[in-house]
Order: C-alpha cells, then sequence, then structure tokens
C-alpha cells in the first residue's frame, strides 16, 4: 500500500478509513490489542525493539543522573506492556503516563487498565507536571501535526526526551502503510483469531532538521542504529 501518496495527513487519514476501511481508530484494531494481552500467560518482549531501547534509556539515565528515573510520558505507548514487564520481571516502577488513540483509550478505562495514566489528548496534563523521560518508539512519524505535538510535549521534561525507531528517508509527501492486526502487538502467541486483518495507517517519515530545531533546549545524548536500521535518538536538556 505503500505506493499512494497523498499531499496530507487528512487526506491519507480519509482515504484509510473510509475507502480502506480499516483504520487505526478502529474498534476492532483496539478490542483486538486488549484481547491479545489478555490472552498473555505471562508478557515476553524479548524481541521487542521498543521495550529494548526503553530498558537502554532507564539504565542511561541512571548513569546520567545517579538514581533511577520515576516518571514517563509514553506517546505512542499502546496498553503500556512496557511498563507491565518492567515491574513484574525487572522490579523497576514508573510512574507512566501513555497517550493514545481515543478509541484505545475508552476500552481501557472501560477494561479497567489502571497500571497506567491513559490519555487521548495532552490537554490533560497538568500544565507544571514534568516527565523523566518523554518517549517516542516508532509513534511520531503516524501523528497529524507531530512536530507541533513535539514542541508542546518537549517542554513536559528537563531530562530526557527519546525519538527512536524512526525513518528519515526524505518523503515529499504522506503515505498509507499496511500491517496485519498480529503485527500491531508485541506478542507473538496466544492472539485472538483477526491477527491477519490488515490495518492502515497515514504516515510521512520525520525531518531530522526540523526536529533539530524544535529541540534546541537539547542536546543529543546517544544517536544509532537498531538492527532493523531505525534510528533511535535520546536528547537531554540543556
Amino acid at each position: 500500500m505503500n505506493y499512494l501518496s497523498f499531499g496530507s495527513y487528512p487526506y491519507a487519514n480519509f482515504f484509510s478509513k473510509f475507502f480502506l476501511l480499516s483504520h487505526y481508530k478502529s474498534n476492532s484494531i483496539n478490542e483486538f490489542k486488549v484481547q491479545a494481552l489478555k490472552n498473555q500467560k505471562q508478557i515476553n518482549l524479548t524481541n521487542s525493539p521498543s521495550f529494548r531501547l526503553l530498558f537502554n534509556t532507564i539504565f542511561l539515565f541512571k548513569k546520567e543522573y545517579g538514581k533511577m528515573p520515576l516518571s514517563i510520558l509514553d506517546v505512542g505507548g499502546g496498553l503500556g506492556e512496557n511498563i507491565l514487564l518492567l515491574k513484574k520481571k525487572y522490579k523497576i516502577n514508573l510512574n507512566c503516563t501513555i497517550l493514545e488513540n481515543e478509541t484505545l483509550v475508552k476500552i481501557l478505562k472501560k477494561n479497567h487498565f489502571n497500571h497506567c495514566r491513559f490519555l487521548s489528548n495532552y490537554k490533560g496534563i497538568h500544565s507544571n507536571e514534568r516527565f523523566d523521560i518523554i518517549f517516542f518508539s516508532a509513534s511520531l512519524e503516524y501523528i497529524y501535526k507531530r512536530y507541533e505535538l513535539l514542541r508542546k510535549l518537549s517542554s513536559y521534561t528537563k531530562k530526557l526526551l527519546v525519538i527512536g525507531r524512526m525513518n528519515i528517508e526524505k518523503m515529499e509527501k504522506y503515505k498509507i502503510q499496511a500491517s496485519t492486526f498480529g503485527q500491531n502487538v508485541p506478542f507473538i502467541e496466544n492472539l485472538p483469531s483477526e491477527k491477519d486483518k490488515l490495518i492502515f495507517y497515514p504516515y510521512r517519515n520525520l525531518s531530522l532538521k526540523k526536529i533539530g530545531n524544535i529541540l534546541r533546549g537539547f542536546k543529543v545524548l546517544n544517536k544509532k542504529y537498531d538492527d532493523n536500521y531505525k534510528l533511535n535518538i535520546i536528547f537531554k536538556k540543556k
């Protein structure tokens, strides 16, 4: 589906929702995510690049500040699977806020998920609130008005901000990414039967120049590519 190009995010979003009839805010994909987590006897994120990046960030934080982080804002953090694993396996407790689409947030609240605070709008964050880590992992490029959001959220930390699993190849227009339901959860076992259904996401690769201009008050603490040649950058507040 990547051959389809659109001049704006709203056009790409409209096409995926009303023509392809499978959309990231639909009940079906978000109910699938919740059921997939419920089906797990134990959480295994061994192969999750997002978990590895967060785990490494936590210990880089400890190295920089001499203590463990206490709070995190995870943008596009799903159901907070990373947070659950950190607590259960590694005894790392983070006060976690996750910013996600409104459909998923409603379903999570209906199912009484309370290991994180789930929000669908950053305006739910108190203006005086500050996080030790702000974390984007393969999420910023899928967000409408992503640079505006990055500028706003960067003011909510005085420590680390992570933008991970980035594609930075120059891209003039928006495209639609197709993936299966099963590819949208970090598990491979005990998935619901709808795992092979398709879901569509509007996206556009990120510009390092634009990110750098927004984050002028930060310095690059760590920058490297992962095994899938996705770029991870950890920024530290100056």
